[in-house]
């Protein structure tokens, strides 16, 4: 078993052109990825975005961090929210277990005077794909996370009210995470097309990226501001903390 595995991610191994993935986004550079296997079955990222052909060096912070790196099986049973450290040269490198089978490296980032580029990396023989139906609400940990409705309309701002509950009462040990109350990353099941949105407190404003004047928010009665361009099935997943610990909540949305 051990040998098969390791055979594995050799052949997985190498480099990886990106696919711009950003829903309704316009691509104004490129990006690579180096995947290298490493000793324990754990997978070494390397992600370089590249701008006129030469390596970009500058990133603006969003959500404190330079990129965020999304990992996702193919089958979208696996999901992984990942920070690269930048290395002197422009190289953005992560390691995590190797994730099991075919999967999809998502790279997020605003490169200075740009503005938001998202990358998609293939790794392995993608299988076809199906989304079951989902429930509303989904226990993970101490809490169950519920969304008001899992229909949204294409190409306007959806607004889905989202409640997080602890022993069937509203949670009251909700921290942001990275000066959010939350994350949500919607995957199209078809076209693997990328939205991410962050919802606001239930009776607060929303405000701006930059929320380094006020302290930041979290639940336990959130709005998720949703505009998702095409129809069809999506894979969400809703990170929040609860106390010290991050959580992920998945759903199943029908986009028409």
């Amino acid at each position: 078993m051990v040998a098969s595995v390791t055979l594995a991610l050799a052949l997985m191994s190498g480099l990886y052109s990106g696919t711009y993935a950003l829903q309704a986004g316009v691509p104004a550079t490129t990006a690579s990825l180096q995947v290298t296997p490493l000793a324990g079955d754990r997978v070494r990222f390397d992600i370089t975005v590249r701008r006129r052909g030469a390596i970009v060096n500058e990133f603006d912070l969003d959500m404190t961090k330079r990129m965020h790196v999304i990992v996702v099986s193919d089958d979208f049973r696996t999901f992984a929210h990942l920070h690269p450290r930048a290395l002197p040269n422009g190289h953005m490198v992560v390691e995590m277990p190797a994730p099991p089978g075919a999967y999809h490296v998502y790279a997020d980032s605003e490169p200075h005077d740009v503005g938001q580029q998202v990358f998609r990396f293939d790794v392995g023989t993608a299988q076809p794909r199906s989304l079951l139906p989902s429930p509303s609400a989904y226990a993970v940990g101490p809490y169950v996370v519920r969304l008001s409705t899992l229909r949204l309309r294409a190409g306007v701002e959806n607004r889905v009210a989202l409640t997080i509950t602890k022993g069937g009462a509203p949670a009251h040990d909700l921290q942001p995470y990275l000066t959010a109350a939350g994350h949500a990353v919607f995957l199209n099941a078809r076209d693997l097309t990328y939205v991410h949105v962050h919802p606001s407190v239930a009776g607060m404003p929303m405000r701006g990226m930059d929320m380094s004047d006020e302290a930041p928010q979290a639940g336990p009665n959130l709005t998720l501001h949703a505009n998702v361009r095409e129809p069809g099935t999506y894979k969400l997943w809703f990170e929040f903390r609860g106390g010290a610990a991050l959580y992920t909540a998945p759903f199943t949305v029908t986009v028409r």
